[in-house]
């Protein structure tokens, strides 16, 4: 049977090593995120962008800084925004993933729980790391202050829910600890593949 699995977690919280990590073993691994590099480059979705959020695209080119501000300072701009985006990018992802012959297919989805997504996938991987790592990430990445990393990542799921058990699918939750060394990432996500292939 053919299994779908998730990989979410907070922003800076090592999503991208784990996809990394799950291609060198060779698995396909999608993304919403590369998904949305490319629809951020189609005319519709630009002209669509320019009429909603005022100065965000600047010569026919949307201004993924400005329009990153936007949405992190301003709930409702952030909410339009994810209301734009995300059916098309999981659109497109489950096209992809339908069209993948491997039995086991990976995807990115950073706002799954957000999206309300989960019930399109068998299994969902979690990156769990503490907070601090996850700020001085999210500064290091994106070259913003501390106050704005941290904005950043409230803005975001709450995953403490998740580890107070207050999550209604958690028998699909598959918690990763990005805590330790790259070596115990490695053996901590190939010990949840396993789980999967088991069951």
């Amino acid at each position: 049977m053919k299994k779908y699995i998730a990989i979410t977690g907070g922003i800076g919280s090592g999503k991208t090593e784990v996809c990394k990590y799950l291609r060198d073993l060779g698995y396909s691994v999608f993304s919403c995120d590369d998904i949305y590099r490319e629809i951020i480059k189609e005319k519709a979705y630009i002209e669509m962008i320019e009429r909603t959020f005022d100065g965000v695209v600047v010569n026919g080119v949307i201004d993924k800084k400005a329009l990153s501000m936007l949405i992190f300072s301003n709930e409702q701009a952030r909410k339009r925004l994810n209301e734009l985006a995300h059916p098309l990018i999981i659109d497109k992802l489950i096209k992809d993933m339908e069209n993948c012959a491997d039995n086991i297919v990976f995807a990115e989805v950073p706002l799954l729980f957000e999206g309300g997504y989960e019930s399109l996938f068998n299994d969902i991987f979690v990156v769990n790391r503490n907070k601090e790592d996850r700020i001085a990430a999210v500064m290091k990445r994106d070259g913003v202050s501390k106050t704005d990393a941290v904005a950043k990542i409230l803005s975001q799921f709450d995953y403490d829910k998740l580890n107070e058990n207050k999550y209604d699918h958690s028998s699909k939750l598959h918690i990763i600890s990005n805590d330790g060394t790259q070596d115990d990432l490695k053996r901590a996500i190939k010990n949840e593949i396993d789980k999967c292939e088991l069951s």
